[in-house]
């Protein structure tokens, strides 16, 4: 996969994540379930999550934690690489910094938010692409472009799914 692929199955995903937040309007600020997000946070978390990444790729402040050096090749193999391996994001708590306590008041806002944050990341991911075709994950460490474009497609994916369309 090249970035030029990456960066469309990214937009791919993205847009399956608003298609289901448009669907869900009359439920905007509902959680499907107690303890769960509503459709207005699921977006607000996918959003906050291309910001982060896009300002840990530029070298700016982020709410991503930084690893010590050794656990970056385990988190790498029994995340990153096991997530684009089998296609699934995992369930897991996400960190405080990407824990939305609301969302965009419509899902009309939701996709303009949604689209500049995405636009932000993918500007990122193509500077480093440029560079050395590597991302500086403070998680992950080193990883190709390609790689990290594709781990967080499936996170879009993995959220995607957490909006019902009935």
């Amino acid at each position: 996969m090249d970035i030029t692929t990456a960066a469309a199955d990214s937009r791919a995903a993205l847009e399956e994540l608003i298609t289901a937040a448009e669907a869900a309007e009359s439920r905007w600020t509902t959680p499907r379930e107690p303890g769960k997000w509503s459709p207005a946070q699921v977006t607000e978390h996918v959003a906050i999550t291309f910001e982060q990444a896009a300002s840990m790729m530029s070298g700016e402040a982020h709410g991503f934690p930084s690893v010590p050096f050794f656990v970056k090749p385990i988190a790498r193999t029994f995340v990153l690489n096991r997530t684009i391996k089998s296609g699934t994001f995992p369930s897991a708590k996400t960190f405080k910094a990407f824990d939305p306590p609301a969302g965009p008041e419509s899902p009309a806002a939701a996709r303009a938010r949604l689209m500049a944050a995405h636009d932000r990341y993918i500007a990122a991911c193509t500077a480093c692409d440029e560079r050395d075709g590597l991302i500086e994950s403070s998680v992950f460490g080193r990883v190709p472009s390609e790689d990290y474009m594709r781990f967080m497609t499936l996170h879009t994916l993995h959220h995607r799914k957490q909006i019902p369309t009935a």
